[in-house]
């Protein structure tokens, strides 16, 4: 359309209203995407790069690494990458890639799949755990990144709604006595969740060390697998550590954001309160 309005307008001639409908879905539009998957032997999908949309020949680097399977968050800010963001390094194995368009939503393949070996470019002199190790830890270590995202995100929602449910309690048509005793009680119960999950406050403020914690996993499970060498006993008993305290964590938190806090707020409703947001985000 906007090319036919160049000619019109160099022709002087009249160029149309299209309606505001079609100017709506024209700022709707996106813009068509040439991709390149890459995908292993059982046809999974190892890593998606956008490739250039012009003319000629165009180069696109991969860097051998999965795509990134960091927990996605509904308040993050815009991706600076349009999505398309590394993981960590593959192992060595034969993978295949295949160009697509994106048009509208719908993807089309351009070409057949083509294969090729990742190979490593020297034999260190110190061996490293077996390739299938090292895929496994980086399986087991995304899952615990995914778990404790998740039941962070639980306790943090959980502490906020338990605050404005406080706070609005001073604003209630009739005083329920024990509903206040109990949000107290369920306050303090989700701070020692939170002290056990992130450590203890007061002992870092005057710089002493806390009792590991289940975020420990975070840096222990990264360190791992930014080697080559992959991860040794003390990376795997120390990411099972972690991963078992968020499991007692997460088997503590849940009753609370099931059962207890859904209870509180139906108690709450009946006091003739102010609206608070959120009331029904407790998972």
């Amino acid at each position: 359309r906007t090319l036919e309005e160049e000619k019109k307008r160099e022709e002087n001639l009249d160029i149309p209203f299209p309606g505001w409908r079609a100017l709506e879905l024209e700022n709707r539009a996106q813009v068509p995407q040439v991709i390149l998957t890459v995908r292993d032997e059982d046809g999974i999908i190892i890593n998606t790069l956008p490739a250039k949309n012009k003319k000629g020949v165009n180069r696109v680097t991969w860097d051998l690494t999965y795509a990134s399977k960091s927990p996605i968050k509904l308040n993050a800010p815009p991706s600076k990458t349009n999505g398309y963001t590394s993981g960590f390094m593959v192992i060595p194995a034969t993978y295949n890639v295949t160009l697509s368009k994106v048009i509208k939503g719908v993807v089309t393949d351009l070409s057949a799949p083509v294969n090729f070996e990742v190979v490593p470019l020297i034999s260190p002199a110190l061996k490293g755990v077996p390739f299938e190790a090292i895929d496994e830890f980086r399986s087991d270590y995304e899952s615990f990144v995914a778990d404790l995202t998740k039941q962070d995100l639980i306790l943090e929602k959980s502490l906020k709604i338990v605050g404005a449910l406080r706070n609005a309690m001073k604003r209630v048509d009739k005083r329920d006595a024990s509903l206040v005793k109990n949000l107290f009680e369920v306050h303090q119960s989700l701070l020692d969740i939170s002290l056990q999950m992130n450590g203890e406050t007061v002992k870092s403020e005057v710089g002493e060390k806390s009792n590991p914690t289940p975020k420990d996993g975070l840096m222990i499970g990264y360190m791992a697998l930014s080697t080559t060498y992959g991860p040794t006993q003390n990376h795997i008993d120390a990411l099972s550590r972690a991963h078992k305290q968020l499991n007692g964590l997460a088997n503590a938190l849940t009753p609370i954001s099931k059962q207890t806090l859904p209870d509180l707020i139906e108690q709450f409703k009946k006091l003739g309160g102010p609206w608070v947001e959120g009331l029904s985000d407790i998972e």
